[in-house]
């Protein structure tokens, strides 16, 4: 699967969590594209390597973060180490590779959105 298949997984994602009261859902641009030169073409003040795509805020001021993988996709190392760092902190996070993980991943964090997904 292409980069493209896991932006449009990433859209789905987002569009599902949209679907329920009380969340918002943002992704987290952090990735920077490398001139022909080998410098961030878009380097930004606060960018950290690592950091998962998708930012979850429910109420009560918690958080949690989604990381989105195609089936076939694998964590660079700074995210296995990030997610590991968010686990140390007791931050939820998964690694979603569907639209059902995301629903799952939603249920488990007490989230219920208006949608039902085709098995």
């Amino acid at each position: 699967m292409s980069r493209n298949a896991e932006a449009k997984l990433q859209a789905a994602c987002v569009a599902l969590a949209r679907m329920a009261d009380d969340v918002i859902v943002f992704a987290i641009p952090n990735a920077s594209r490398r001139t022909t030169r080998g410098f961030a073409s878009n380097a930004v003040p606060g960018l950290m390597p690592g950091i998962p795509d998708l930012c979850i805020v429910m109420s009560a001021g918690r958080c949690a973060f989604a990381e989105i993988k195609t089936e076939l996709g694998k964590l660079s190392k700074a995210q296995a180490d990030m997610l590991d760092r968010m686990d140390d902190m007791s931050v939820p996070y998964a690694i979603v590779r569907s639209l059902q993980d995301m629903q799952d991943f939603l249920y488990r964090l007490g989230i219920k959105t208006r949608a039902r997904i085709a098995a």
